[in-house]
């Protein structure tokens, strides 16, 4: 009697054609296959991804560090640009003044209304330019970080176009604010926070918008525009903090401070902070997306 088995040997499948029960054949890592034809079929990649990893693929592309000091570094170039360009703009505009008597003799004094009206352009011009740079640099870092020329390019040309527009905006609704509320902005250190809070979070907000457009993503974008608003406040926290002890005499509590280097320490101590916001916000997005 023969041991032979016909039917187990036809049976038997061939490694890599599929099996009766419709599993799929299996491919080594890295070997295409063939098509029925016959024809190779290119390699497969150890690493490609499909479907909805692809997306969680796409996030590590955001190396932390990277995004850190680009950045940071963005920060720091904007709050140095900012600060010069507008060093060439301060007391642009000048107020009306007339001719008032006082003990017994004429002498110019300005006219309220003016020095309101001159304040809101001086200050739309600083702020605009801070805002603009500002989110300009941020823009492309944000693009940068992900190694996107194009993105890069079209983020900071949005940043560029909002951080402006909210300077400028903030100025002509705020300056005016501090003006009714003088007494209280030089008696507390809580209202020039709030004044300058409300300024640079609007300004920090714009720029964090262009950092998360850059960095791809609804989602980032509206983190970082979160992020860019409480870091442009904590900013406005830590120039006034600071200001009112370093720079006791230089008027920090004014829309625009009275010395150069009072406004210095404005301009890089608020682009870092709303930065550092940015980039915080982006990377908790990173986080999620790899849950």
């Amino acid at each position: 009697m023969s041991s032979d088995h016909p039917e187990s040997a036809s049976s038997a499948t061939p490694p890599g054609a599929p099996s009766g029960s419709g599993d799929r054949p299996t491919i080594p890592e890295g070997s295409g296959g063939t098509e029925p034809s016959g024809k190779p079929l290119p390699p497969v990649p150890a690493d490609h991804e499909v479907g909805p990893r692809k997306h969680v693929q796409s996030e590590a592309t955001l190396k932390p560090a990277r995004m850190w000091v680009l950045a940071l570094g963005a920060g720091i170039v904007a709050g140095l640009v900012a600060w010069k360009g507008g060093e060439s703009f301060v007391d642009r505009f000048e107020p009306e003044t007339h001719m008032v008597s006082a003990a017994g003799s004429m002498m110019r004094q300005p006219i309220p209304a003016s020095v309101i009206a001159t304040d809101v352009k001086n200050s739309a011009i600083a702020f605009s330019i801070f805002g603009g740079v500002l989110g300009l640099c941020l823009g492309l870092a944000g693009g940068l970080s992900r190694a996107k020329v194009g993105a890069a390019i079209v983020a900071g040309i949005i940043g560029l176009a909002l951080g402006a527009c909210a300077g400028l905006g903030m100025s002509y609704a705020m300056v005016p604010i501090f003006h009714r509320e003088i007494d209280l902005m030089m008696k507390s250190l809580t209202a020039p926070m709030l004044y300058h809070g409300a300024i640079w979070g609007t300004i920090g907000a714009a720029c964090g918008l262009a950092f998360g457009i850059g960095a791809g993503g609804l989602g980032r974008a509206l983190r970082c525009l979160v992020g860019g608003l409480l870091g442009g406040i904590l900013g406005a926290v830590v120039f006034d903090m600071v200001g009112a002890v370093v720079f006791a005499l230089d008027r920090t509590f004014q829309p625009i401070s009275t010395s150069e280097y009072s406004r210095l320490l404005a301009r890089v101590a608020v682009s870092l902070c709303i930065a550092v916001g940015a980039v915080l916000a982006a990377q908790v997005v990173r986080s999620k997306s790899r849950t």
